[in-house]
């Protein structure tokens, strides 16, 4: 009971802490908001890396190497992660002044799942392009134009994905308005694959822009281009699926440390008090977690492959 109260008074200083950091960032990132409107007039799509990058361009189409979090989710996830952290120093110290310095370390974790946010909207703009090959690459062996197997794919996985807020076909709408107001589909697909930024749809952007200048045979290009992508996303989803059951038993492993520490601290009494009222056991317990922080960070980046 003692611990769920500490906890809650450390979320709610948390809390506040966090609503003056943000309020300090706003003020700075005023000036910083002005520069940028005046980026995006002047380059309509091209964003440099010493650039601030907007989330979403003057038409509402996203960057998806960019992600804006309202201040709900940021407040959200800096008191969970604080929470969480709290109960983890006061786990291993038994003390509520050092476990509120560890809770303060939850301010940071909003940039850390941002990141994660990110990576994930790609991995599933990926997979959603697949699809979209799949269907085009259909309908230019059955022998419609290029042009007539975007507008098919858009029909064929709408069927497939019922929300319209699917970022795919969000994509493939604007795409085929973009060809019925005569705008070249190569400028829109270069627009897709530019705020994209994902290897497979800019590599199939840029085959299909230079067979379209160089006056190749579009349709076998690009039917022939679209079923080696899909064999490399194929293998992509494979890595990552034989990469998923190594990454349960790794969680598995990090978590048991912990249990087994709680347990010794709850069952045995008087057995862990040495280790927190000593000095000797407070230095072996910030061994101990720090060797567990080094094996967590250690084993995602051996997780972490870029495929």
């Amino acid at each position: 009971m003692k611990i769920a109260i500490i906890a809650g008074i450390a979320g709610m200083l948390t809390f506040f802490i966090f609503i003056i950091l943000d309020k300090r960032k706003l003020r700075n990132s005023e000036e910083s908001e002005l520069k940028v409107d005046s980026i995006i007039k002047k380059e309509k799509f091209k964003i440099t890396k010493k650039d601030k990058a907007p989330v979403v361009n003057e038409l509402g189409l996203p960057f998806y190497d960019e992600y804006e979090m309202s201040k709900k989710e940021k407040v959200g996830y800096s008191l969970l992660a604080g929470m969480i952290l709290f109960l983890i120093g006061y786990l291993f110290y038994m003390n509520p002044i050092i476990s509120l310095g560890f809770s303060l370390l939850g301010l940071f974790f909003p940039k850390i799942r941002r990141k994660q946010i990110i990576a994930q909207r790609k991995d599933n703009l990926t997979n959603q392009f697949k699809f979209a090959l799949a269907s085009i690459s259909s309908s230019l062996s059955a022998g419609k134009s290029v042009e007539n197997a975007f507008r098919s794919s858009l029909d064929d996985l709408k069927l497939l994905f019922p929300d319209d807020n699917t970022d795919i076909l969000r994509e493939l709408k604007w795409i085929v308005a973009k060809v019925d107001l005569n705008e070249p589909l190569e400028q829109a697909l270069q627009d897709f694959a530019q705020r994209a930024n994902i290897e497979e749809i800019f590599s199939f952007a840029e085959v299909f822009t230079t067979c379209k200048r160089t006056g190749g045979n579009l349709v076998e290009v690009v039917r022939k281009t679209t079923v080696v992508i899909q064999e490399k996303l194929e293998i992509k989803n494979e890595i990552k699926i034989t990469l998923a059951a190594k990454k349960m038993e790794q969680k598995g492993i990090v978590i048991v440390p912990f249990f087994i520490i709680g347990y010794l601290a709850l069952a045995t009494g008087d057995f862990m008090t040495p280790m927190y009222n000593t000095l000797q056991g407070r230095i072996v317990m910030t061994v101990g977690w720090v060797v567990i922080a080094v094996i967590i960070y250690v084993s995602d980046r051996i997780m972490d492959i870029r495929v």
